[in-house]
């Protein structure tokens, strides 16, 4: 979580980022893999590969309606020093932008213009069994934020027909969030992810319904094994 607006940060150091992993910084697995989030580590701030946190231009040209996202650019980035992957950024900073890369995993954006925060969440099923969302939201929490004034919306990723997995993941999801085809277990990133919210009250949220296996327009590492990603952004138009 990065504040350096002061918006409710009084239990937050300034200029620093609180990222989410899986296992340490040292041991995080690449994004593709859908790295997860149990320990909090805090150092100052560096973009890492799941998310990325760069400053908006300080005068940016007009953007049509609806905008596409701001110019996000390598020299206008801080530069890039560790390569282990941050699953999750909180930012009450308008003149930053965030950036998400997936390629079948659920890239996850959520805002609150009363408080004037919005997050970027990078969340495959090793990072929704590790608690990415859980951890995300109890860090609101401490920090007084409404949850009921937070908006969800769940862009493009693989959909349950499509994502085949073991019974040793299935044993980390509940049995309601999957299907049994053939012989083959199917998993809904997408129902884990609502649900997760909903238990929090979270319920403005807004799921694409895309799937990013099925629709050759996007990357998907389980249909093509790429190492190519598709990126979003959340930001402030103002």
């Amino acid at each position: 979580v990065k504040d350096t607006k002061g918006v409710n940060s009084n239990k937050l150091q300034q200029n620093t980022v609180y990222e989410f992993y899986e296992n340490s910084p040292q041991e995080s697995t690449e994004s593709q893999q859908g790295s997860g989030a149990s320990e909090i580590y805090n150092r100052p701030y560096q973009p890492v590969e799941s998310i990325e946190s760069c400053p908006k231009p300080k005068h940016p040209k007009p953007q049509p309606k609806p905008p596409g996202p701001p110019p996000i650019c390598p020299e206008t980035c801080i530069p890039r020093q560790f390569e282990e992957c941050r699953d999750c950024d909180i930012t009450s900073n308008k003149d930053i932008a965030l950036q998400v890369k997936v390629a079948d995993c659920m890239p996850i954006f959520i805002f609150d213009k009363k408080s004037s925060f919005f997050g970027a969440i990078h969340a495959g099923w090793r990072g929704l069994a590790s608690g990415i969302i859980e951890n995300s939201i109890e860090l609101l929490k401490e920090q007084d934020f409404n949850l009921r004034n937070i908006k969800v919306f769940i862009g493009p990723s693989i959909s349950k027909r499509n994502f085949e997995i073991q019974n040793d993941v299935m044993e980390c999801f509940d049995s309601k969030f999957s299907i049994v085809k053939d012989g083959k277990i199917f998993l809904s990133l997408q129902e884990v992810a609502i649900d997760k919210f909903a238990s929090y009250g979270i319920l403005d949220i807004l799921n694409t319904n895309e799937c990013t296996y099925d629709n050759l327009n996007y990357h998907s590492y389980r249909r093509d094994k790429t190492d190519k990603r598709m990126k979003g952004w959340i930001y402030y138009n103002e």
